[in-house]
């Protein structure tokens, strides 16, 4: 349900920022927000994504705080951990610098949309991937259609590692 998943969102973010840990909505999250005004229904969770070596030193932290809003919180494995609340999974997920690209398992996504952008939603900015629609288009290609399905049928190939 898109209200829960929001409300757990925006706790989510309180707990980032108090941790100090910057951080970008990517993703669905930002597909759904930017071209629709509001979260994807079938989107299944929330991407916020960090630099790698942000989230090494600030995750204990983090999900420390995390419980304290109610958050089930994951095994961080890897870089990356879940919040999980009434059935809404946020995403926490580092991505490591590598050359021209910031790397998070078999993604990638050029460092230079890692920057300052901002997207307003419910009367909140949230800090976002810049250039947004360059960013959407380096992850979906066609970011402006609706599509369901596997995420190899609808990222970039572009976003693949070799």
């Amino acid at each position: 349900m898109v209200k829960n998943r929001r409300e757990a969102m925006f706790d989510a973010m309180e707990v980032l920022t108090e941790a100090g840990l910057r951080f970008w909505i990517g993703n669905g999250a930002l597909l759904g927000i930017y071209r629709d005004g509001e979260l994807i229904e079938w989107d299944n969770d929330v991407e916020f994504n960090c630099r790698t070596e942000d989230l090494k030193i600030k995750h204990r932290h983090v999900r420390k705080l995390a419980k304290r809003k109610n958050f089930t919180v994951g095994d961080y494995k890897k870089h990356k951990f879940g919040l999980l609340r009434d059935g809404e999974n946020m995403s926490i997920a580092g991505h490591k610098l590598r050359g021209i690209y910031r790397v998070r398992k078999k993604r990638r996504v050029p460092a230079k949309f890692f920057g300052e952008g901002y997207v307003e939603y419910r009367g909140i900015r949230l800090p976002c991937h810049t250039p947004i629609e360059k960013y959407l288009k380096w992850i979906y290609a066609d970011w402006k259609t609706p599509t369901k399905g596997k995420p190899k049928q609808y990222l970039n190939k572009k976003v693949w590692t070799k």
